[in-house]
């Protein structure tokens, strides 16, 4: 099971929010990374030891994140700015368990992002907006050298066609999305592109 809370405090122009959440042994995480994926897409409630025999884990993960927004009172050259960064820990007696999936014992994971999004670009009602970050992975590893961190792009512009239609083209990149798999001195990036069309009635 999990238990996810958050308090948020703001206004149109700016707000802060923080949130946590409890998972219990076999909840899954949001992953950024095939490494994270693969190996940690779940905490399990029971390995086996050094002799081959089953025993609990205890194991539990504790998240946290902190998020805020400020937009400027009227739409210029100044975009409203959108940051947020979280982190994971996890707890439990595994005995080399992550070792041998190649995460550091007492493994942390974290994420971050930034957006910018500004108002009447071109026309009145289109927006523009742009967003760069990482989402969860491995802060740790057993292999020191190797590093599992995947950062995501994103700018996009948003075309109001009527009141209630809007049209958004978008583009993506992400940099490195098997993290710390990734084969040596090889770039395995991915870019991608999509059209969102909302209809509000």
């Amino acid at each position: 099971g999990n238990i996810t809370s958050q308090v948020a405090y703001g206004n149109k122009k700016w707000g802060l929010a923080v949130g946590y959440r409890y998972g219990q042994c076999d909840t899954k995480l949001r992953t950024g990374t095939q490494f994270l994926t693969t190996n940690s897409y779940f905490i399990p409630c029971r390995i086996e030891n050094k002799k081959g025999f089953e025993k609990r884990t205890e194991a539990d993960t504790n998240s946290w994140s902190f998020n805020a927004f400020w937009r400027p009172t009227d739409s210029s050259w100044i975009p409203s700015i959108s940051a947020g960064v979280g982190t994971t820990y996890t707890g439990g007696d595994f005995h080399g368990y992550y070792k041998r999936k190649g995460i550091a014992r007492g493994n942390q994971f974290a994420s971050w992002m930034v957006g910018l999004q500004w108002s009447d670009v071109f026309m009145e009602g289109n927006d523009l907006g742009f967003a760069v970050g990482q989402s969860q992975f491995a802060t740790a590893t057993s292999n020191n050298d190797s590093e599992d961190g995947n950062y995501v792009m994103e700018l996009w512009y948003q075309f109001q066609v009527t009141d209630n239609i809007a049209i958004t083209p978008g583009v993506f990149w992400l940099s490195r999305p098997w993290g710390q798999y990734t084969p040596d001195n090889k770039s395995v990036g991915v870019l991608g592109g999509l059209v969102q069309t909302v209809f509000k009635f």
